[in-house]
């Protein structure tokens, strides 16, 4: 229902008579044309009032509307106490004025708010309670009892402790309305004691376990732990495995009591190759890499490297992922199969068979040169000393020899291909030409002749010499004797004659003297000493003798002048001389054979000192 209201008078009427409707709502509108100001009216045209239609006021025909004041709350008005003054609740704007609260419906009456701190209109005094502890009464009208909190009196109205400060975490909350959790508060002062340790389960306590420890089950302040049950007074605490709450001595906890799934089924232990994390629940998962397939895996080989192919020697095989999450069908490379494993082969033509160049585990066999080719191809090293596949010889190079070395008299050698033999012959030392290192070569390597054995230095030879030197006669005995050798005739024995006794034969020779030195030449010692020479110059002995005075010089003139013959060189002998004669005598010494020198056949036994037998001699 909608009302409009055209004056005071039946304003006031119609809202008591709308006061008077059960279950209506009234919506008040003014009509300000009727509204009057001051006693003057509208000179607008007539609205059917009292007024006959016209309105013979002053304001021209205008209307100031509904003011603050007039006691009616009008639109955007919070109050209207029917005054414009200020301080009593209701402003000068028809606000309501802080500390106040105003009631009624036009002309309000505004009253001060006890207990909200602000001391105005007719209060006395506002603490800020509504109790009479304080400084101020329950009314605000006058002062109160003056206990405050902290004072040790307790203020039944708005205290349940005071313990003499306004702290908090000591029982006694800071503004004295509440005892602090876990405590008990009593006496006045009050004394407030920790309840939370003593064993006993007091008013809002969960569990109290005898002490004020964190982490047994129950609190320091007395609640019970996430994953702990505890029971009793003083309580016993324990964890419930399989809660999915880590908690006491529990390593894991992953919300059931089972085993193999990474958690024990006391939740006492991580098992063998599980990872387990967190604490609400504990989430295990299996450790891929480590060689046991276990949870969701489905391989494990022990690595966490996604495999591209098999093991060498495997030619198919099952891999397995980094995550151990698949196992893909892989191939790898075998021996035999073509292709060469860099890492563990050398060659592969296609067979796993031996003595073909590539063995039967794909290793290069010594002899062939496989190459990189894929399928290997290999072929015999021609040249390499082995003689392998379809090689007749292998002499170490790949030369085609001509003859053998120095110093070979034959030798099987091998052509340039390894395909073929040849029956060769090679320059020796005796061959009678110089070759290789060879100085000189005499036909022979027996170290006869002009050259020695290694045909590598010329044979030097001389002949035997020795001396006489005679004494005259009286130191020359009748029957002494002086024997010569030339190693290849007989020997010769010359005797000395002083009285015509001496047989003189082809092997002994007579050398006369007189023993008598008064007569003269033939008892001298140059005399003795000339026909000494002569004799052993008429006689067969190859030994020649030149004299000089008392002195004879002997030369052994043997076949080749070789020495004294293969017994070589034979000293003079003697008999029956006086110490004049024997200190007088030496040789024959010096002789070297030149052994059968070139020229002649050695066909006399003696001629040589070494065995020449159809080779040449001087």
């Amino acid at each position: 229902m909608t009302v409009t209201i055209k004056d005071g008078f039946r304003s006031s009427l119609i809202l008591g008579l709308v006061a008077g409707l059960a279950g209506c709502s009234l919506v008040v509108d003014f009509d300000r044309d009727a509204v009057r100001d001051a006693g003057a009216t509208d000179a607008g045209a007539g609205d059917g009032g009292d007024d006959a239609g016209s309105d013979a006021g002053t304001d021209a025909g205008t209307d100031a509307g509904p003011a603050c004041s007039n006691g009616m709350e009008d639109t955007g008005e919070a109050c209207d106490d029917g005054n414009m003054t200020a301080g009593d609740g209701c402003s000068d704007s028809c606000a309501i004025e802080a500390g106040f609260e105003c009631t009624g419906f036009g002309a309000d009456t505004c009253t001060a708010i006890c207990g909200d701190g602000m001391m105005v209109g007719a209060e006395a005094c506002d603490d800020g309670f509504t109790s009479a502890c304080g400084d101020c009464n329950a009314d605000c009208t006058a002062a109160g009892t003056a206990v405050m909190c902290g004072d040790g009196a307790i203020c039944a109205d708005t205290e349940v402790c005071d313990d003499m400060n306004t702290a908090d975490d000591d029982g006694c909350s800071m503004d004295c309305a509440t005892i602090e959790t876990g405590w008990v508060c009593s006496m006045e002062p009050s004394v407030c004691a920790e309840t939370c340790g003593n064993g006993v389960i007091d008013m809002g306590e969960g569990c109290d376990d005898g002490n004020n420890m964190d982490g047994d089950g129950c609190t320091a302040a007395c609640v019970a732990e996430p994953g702990f049950t505890c029971l009793g007074a003083p309580s016993t605490c324990v964890t419930m495995c399989g809660d999915g709450i880590m908690a006491g001595a529990e390593v894991c906890d992953d919300g059931n009591t089972a085993a193999d799934d990474g958690c024990a089924m006391g939740c006492d232990a991580v098992e063998t190759g599980w990872d387990c994390t967190g604490d609400t629940p504990t989430v295990c998962t299996a450790i891929c890499g480590d060689g046991m397939m276990l949870g969701a895996e489905v391989c494990d080989d022990g690595n966490t490297t996604d495999e591209t192919a098999c093991p060498y020697g495997m030619a198919t095989c099952t891999g397995c992922a980094s995550d151990c999450l698949m196992a893909p069908a892989l191939t790898g490379n075998v021996c035999g199969d073509g292709v060469i494993d860099m890492m563990n082969e050398t060659c592969d033509d296609m067979d796993a068979t031996a003595d073909d160049g590539c063995s039967d585990t794909c290793q290069t066999e010594a002899g062939w040169d496989c190459g990189m080719a894929m399928p290997s191809v290999c072929t015999e090293n021609c040249g390499d000393s082995m003689v392998v596949g379809a090689e007749v010889c292998d002499d170490g190079d790949t030369d085609t020899e001509t003859e053998c070395d120095y110093g070979t008299a034959s030798c099987t050698l091998c052509n340039a291909t390894c395909g073929a033999e040849l029956m060769l012959s090679g320059p020796i030392c005796g061959d009678g030409t110089v070759n290789g290192p060879e100085t000189c070569d005499d036909q022979n390597s027996d170290g006869c002749g002009t050259c020695n054995g290694t045909c590598t230095a010329a044979i030097t030879y001389a002949a035997a010499t020795g001396s006489i030197t005679a004494a005259d006669g009286t130191a020359t005995g009748d029957g002494a004797t002086i024997t010569l050798n030339d190693g290849v005739n007989p020997a010769v024995t010359f005797e000395f004659d002083s009285n015509a006794t001496c047989t003189e034969t082809a092997t002994n020779r007579c050398v006369a003297f007189t023993a008598d030195v008064s007569v003269p030449p033939a008892s001298s010692a140059d005399a003795i000493a000339a026909v000494l020479s002569t004799e052993i110059g008429d006689s067969s002995i190859a030994i020649t003798s030149s004299v000089a005075g008392a002195v004879l010089t002997l030369t052994n003139a043997t076949f080749s002048g070789n020495g004294n013959g293969v017994a070589g060189n034979i000293p003079i002998a003697s008999s029956g001389l006086t110490a004049a004669w024997t200190t007088m005598i030496s040789g024959m010494s010096g002789g070297q054979a030149r052994n059968c020198g070139v020229g002649l056949g050695c066909n006399e036994a003696n001629v040589c000192s070494g065995s020449c037998i159809g080779m040449f001699c001087d």
